[in-house]
């Protein structure tokens, strides 16, 4: 028997918001430059990737962002057993129709989930995975430029760079 088989599997962004949106996981259609995933009613992300199949994430959503929710787990796990009991008097709905992603910010070797994103150099890395997934919710997604215009933007900067040093 192999120890491990290779496989691809979904980055946990891609998964929550398929789900949510009852998009088609199992059948995507893979494309040069994207992933399309379906789903009812002709609903349809293509998600734009790179030529090694990867992802530019839209990082709208830094930790601070007053459109996230957050409450800690302990909470949501206390309410969850409230709920289960049936004594929901008192229960917030703060998580009615949101996606939860959880991650663990206590310090430790193996425990942490802080580190550098384009946003801050040290962050809580969960934010990846929220934005990741607002990409897929919204259908908007970062776009490479084609490379004729990457050229001529260096072009035009170096251009513009060596006039302003003349």
């Amino acid at each position: 028997a192999r120890a491990f088989t290779r496989q691809r599997v979904w980055d946990l962004g891609i998964t929550l918001a398929p789900r949510s949106l009852k998009l088609d996981l199992d059948h995507p259609v893979l494309e040069p430059g994207r992933v399309i995933l379906r789903g009812p009613g002709g609903l349809e992300r293509a998600i734009p990737v790179d030529h090694k199949d990867r992802l530019a994430i839209d990082w709208s959503f830094p930790l601070n962002s007053p459109q996230l929710t957050r409450e800690s787990f302990h909470s949501v796990l206390h309410n969850h057993f409230d709920r289960t009991r049936g004594q929901t008097n008192d229960l917030r709905e703060l998580w009615r129709g949101k996606l939860a992603i959880v991650g663990s910010i206590a310090s430790g070797n193996d425990l942490t989930d802080f580190g550098a994103t384009p946003l801050e150099k040290e962050t809580f890395l969960a934010i990846r995975s929220w934005n990741v997934a607002n990409s897929v919710l919204t259908g908007r997604f970062v776009r490479q430029s084609a490379l004729r215009v990457e050229l001529l933007l260096i072009l035009s900067l170096a251009v513009i760079a060596g006039l302003v040093i003349w």
